[in-house]
């Protein structure tokens, strides 16, 4: 899903971009990646930031372990008469943020 709906505050349109890229040594077999993705208004700057973390195994293997990108649109979209479903991102059955 990549279509933003527009700046709740102001309007304008909206932009995700990844803003942060570390790289960590969690164990001898994989290499931990994490990337901060944000989506902010073009105009009022109003944001919303998730982090996303990748696994790279020693056979290159890439393994998406949390998907920020997606969650960070997901809450840019969502408006306040509007609850959002995050049990799928967060690996529990009954979560819900209102």
């Amino acid at each position: 899903m990549n279509d933003l709906k527009p700046c709740p505050f102001c309007g304008h349109d909206a932009k995700i971009e990844m803003c942060n890229l570390r790289v960590y040594d969690k164990n001898v077999s994989t290499t931990v990646i994490r990337a901060d993705w944000e989506v902010r208004c073009t105009a009022c700057f109003t944001s919303k930031s998730r982090c996303s973390e990748y696994a790279l195994d020693n056979e290159n293997h890439f393994h998406t372990l949390i998907d920020g990108r997606s969650e960070a649109i997901t809450r840019w979209n969502k408006r306040a008469n509007e609850t959002i479903d995050i049990s799928a991102e967060n690996g529990n059955n009954n979560m819900t943020n209102g």
